[in-house]
Order: structure tokens, then C-alpha cells, then sequence
């Protein structure tokens, strides 16, 4: 890449590719590295060749309930559901919303959610989206289907999706991940059922 491509190559919308490209797949990497506090190194040689150099923290410690600062500022308990295929993200998640003085019944799938959620009533579902068998999207579709009021918070790791064209159906907030205690209370405050205000 010449210089000023190198310089502009993680800016959104850049390319060099014309009609061919959005611009946007390195952009996307760039926001899944900055979300895992990560950075991104860019040398290149024109004619010769780019290296990309990710570093990503290598702690995966999920954090145990007395680790995580109590929510003070919590207002009143939801009763939620999260969902989530991977177990340490599943558990991490639960723990986070246990701190901030939430119920919360965990699921491992999205079948699983799926039958939890017919089972029994929650103010709130969290799910991933990137999930085998029945993924996020279809999970927010068929919990709509039932409760079509049903307050629906997806998390993923596809980049940035807060646009409203960008924005799976059947889900009323997107995060993306990894998510932080600061961001799920945020979304809490922003999407909570007006009963439990």
C-alpha cells in the first residue's frame, strides 16, 4: 500500500476497490479489536506486501460474583433470560447481571432459551447472536411471535449494528461485545419494562 492508503486503510468507508467495496470490512476488525481492548498495527511496502499485527489480552479469567462491584444505583430487579452457546461468555454474562441486582436463568442455546422462555415469564431477554442451530435472530423472531412487547437485547461480535436498517427484527437494542457492566447497565436503564420502573 502506498502511505496514505496504509494511513486511511481501517477509516470506515475507505477502499480502493471502487464499486467492488463498502470499505467496511477492516473497519469492522478495527471495532471488534478496539470493543476486546486490543490495537492493531498496520506495516506495509508497496509492491512488496502488508502485515497486520492484532494483539488481543490473553486473560479469558471470568470474573466470580464477589470480584464484580455491586450495582448500588440499581433500580428495582428484572427477572432475565440469557442466552448464549458459549459457556465462559454465558457465565460471565449472568454474573454481571446478578451484580447489578438482576434475576437470571441461563440458557445455553437458542432452543434452549426458546423453551425457558414458554416456561416461564422474564422482562428481559439477552441473547448472542452467533449461536448453531437456532442463532439470535430466529430466537428474537419466535420469543416476538409469542409476546410481540417482549423487550429483546441481542449482543454480537459483527461490528456495529445501531442503525435501525442494520438492526435484526425482533430486537429492540444491539450490543456489541465484549459487552462491559457499564454497557449492560446503561441498556438496562434505556430498555427496561415500564412496570419495573
Amino acid at each position: 500500500m502506498t502511505a496514505e492508503v496504509c494511513q486511511r486503510c481501517l477509516d470506515p468507508f475507505f477502499t480502493t476497490k471502487g464499486e467492488r467495496g463498502n470499505g467496511l470490512g477492516l473497519e469492522m476488525v478495527y471495532g471488534i479489536i478496539q470493543r476486546s481492548d486490543g490495537t492493531i498495527d498496520v506495516a506495509s511496502e508497496l509492491d512488496k506486501g502488508t502485515t497486520f499485527t492484532i494483539r488481543l489480552p490473553s486473560d479469558t479469567h471470568v470474573p466470580t460474583d464477589s470480584q464484580l462491584p455491586q450495582d448500588t444505583e440499581a433500580s428495582d430487579a428484572l427477572r432475565i433470560l440469557a442466552v448464549d452457546d458459549d459457556a465462559a461468555t454465558l457465565r460471565s454474562l449472568g454474573r454481571m447481571l446478578r451484580a447489578l441486582s438482576h434475576s437470571v436463568d441461563l440458557a445455553a442455546s437458542g432452543g434452549e432459551g426458546l423453551d425457558k422462555f414458554r416456561r416461564e415469564k422474564c422482562d428481559l431477554v439477552v441473547t448472542d447472536r452467533a449461536m448453531p442451530d437456532m442463532n439470535g435472530d430466529q430466537l428474537a423472531d419466535a420469543i416476538k411471535e409469542l409476546v410481540s412487547d417482549q423487550p429483546v437485547i441481542m449482543l454480537t461480535r459483527l461490528g456495529n449494528m445501531t442503525g435501525t436498517a442494520e438492526k435484526p427484527q425482533g430486537v429492540d437494542l444491539v450490543l456489541g461485545k465484549p459487552v462491559t457492566m457499564n454497557m449492560l447497565r446503561q441498556a438496562l436503564l434505556n430498555i427496561q419494562p415500564q412496570e419495573a420502573l
